[in-house]
């Protein structure tokens, strides 16, 4: 089972990408195979391949995830220091962190973002830049 779960999570882009598995066919496969589904996820994990049951999925994490969820800093710091602060590191960290989400995380920000007035998305990066402002 777990040989069949690394193969179809490597095929769609781990451990570079975050992939999201049904947990309805997972479960049903371990069954299947008369396993059970948190046994596989333990020997997985003992293997560095940590996934969460997320709804009706199961979510493999993606390097750039793994990173900052298991830090050994409980208090994980911002990859953008105060000298660093400019709209375009803004816009890659941005994109770095699109990138390990997955579509409906994304969606979900979007429309969020999407029902904001301006003063409040512009409020939101007068306090993001703030926080990193040189002296701060």
């Amino acid at each position: 089972m777990e040989e069949s779960i690394k193969h179809s999570i490597r095929k769609n882009g781990y451990p570079l990408k975050s992939v999201r598995l049904p947990f309805k066919a997972v479960y049903s496969a371990c069954k299947n195979n008369e396993t059970s589904i948190g046994d596989v996820l333990k020997n997985l994990e003992q293997e560095g391949v940590l996934g969460e049951v997320d709804g009706d999925f199961i979510l493999f994490k993606g390097t750039a995830q793994k990173t900052q969820t298991f830090s050994a800093d409980p208090k994980p710091k911002s990859p953008l220091h105060a000298e660093d602060f400019n709209m375009e590191n803004f816009q890659k960290y941005a994109q770095e962190q699109m990138n390990s989400m997955t579509p409906e995380q994304i969606e979900a920000i979007r429309k969020q973002a999407g029902e904001m007035s301006e003063e409040e998305k512009q409020k939101i990066l007068q306090t993001f830049a703030k926080q990193f402002k040189p002296g701060s």
